[in-house]
């Protein structure tokens, strides 16, 4: 974790991969009482994996209705589950933010990175062949 940053049990902390970067975010607990001056998400880039002194905070952004962060899309978009359940967008370069109509209950939306390859999967081996009876 970066060196100078503190951890208070007002905060909850997600890591995802950021435009292939280790990213840390920080933000208020949904269930704590909120101060619209103290309660800010900032959002740490680890510029070299491993290396501890290379943490940077990249963004810090005002107070939004949060219930836990689920990804990050095209270098400037963090994609969060709001309070109310819904799929919502922020966009970090013009901090306006998106809600879909896509809902859930509480922490039960998921975003799953996936990266296009032309590698083809290995066929054949002992193991992908075998039939398991159960």
């Amino acid at each position: 974790m970066p060196d100078n940053y503190y951890f208070f049990g007002r905060m909850c902390y997600a890591l995802l991969i950021s435009s292939e970067y280790l990213t840390l975010i920080s933000y208020p607990d949904s269930k704590s009482g909120l101060d619209p001056k103290q309660d800010l998400m900032d959002i740490w880039i680890m510029r070299e994996y491993g290396v501890y002194k290379s943490w940077f905070k990249k963004h810090t952004i005002g107070r939004l209705p949060i219930e836990s962060p689920l990804g990050a899309w095209k270098h400037n978009l963090l994609i969060f589950q709001s309070t109310t359940g819904y799929l919502m967008f922020y966009d970090l370069n013009s901090g306006k933010t998106r809600e879909f109509s896509l809902g859930g209950s509480p922490r039960s939306l998921r975003v799953a990175s996936y990266k296009e390859n032309l590698n083809s999967i290995p066929g054949g081996s002992e193991l992908g062949n075998r039939v398991q009876k159960f």
